[in-house]
């Protein structure tokens, strides 16, 4: 998978100065490929992340991405809609971003089993 456009994030911290939420927004294409075929997608998509403990490292997050291509961008299937999960904060980079990754199943809602199967037509 590529991706080609946009991320902007933006990190809220409390009064003590503890980062507790983060809205990051993707505008561009997601490219996936198989083999010498590949298939691009517009991505339009926002994604909310809740840091109810802080923002270090293995502390917990929960992660709600609606839009286009969002699923993608948080590891879970093309498509759109709602995908929510609950995280874990795996890695933070030196400007104090926070990255986490799913620890929990993902709760869908929209388009993604459509979308799924019409992107793994165009691979084969």
């Amino acid at each position: 998978m590529t991706l080609n456009g946009t991320l902007t994030v933006a990190l809220f911290a409390d009064k003590e100065g503890t980062f507790v939420h983060e809205v990051d927004t993707f505008r561009g294409t997601i490219t996936y490929s198989a083999g010498t075929n590949e298939v691009t997608t517009q991505g339009s998509s926002v994604s909310r992340a809740r840091y109810p403990e802080g923002a270090s490292l293995g502390d917990p997050a929960f992660v709600t991405v609606t839009g286009v291509g969002g699923g993608t961008l948080a590891g879970g299937p093309p498509g759109a809609g709602m995908v929510s999960f609950e995280a874990e904060i795996v890695f933070v980079d030196s400007d104090g971003v926070p990255i986490t990754a799913p620890v929990s199943d993902f709760q869908l809602s929209g388009t993604f089993e459509a979308a799924t199967a019409a992107i793994c037509t165009a691979l084969t």
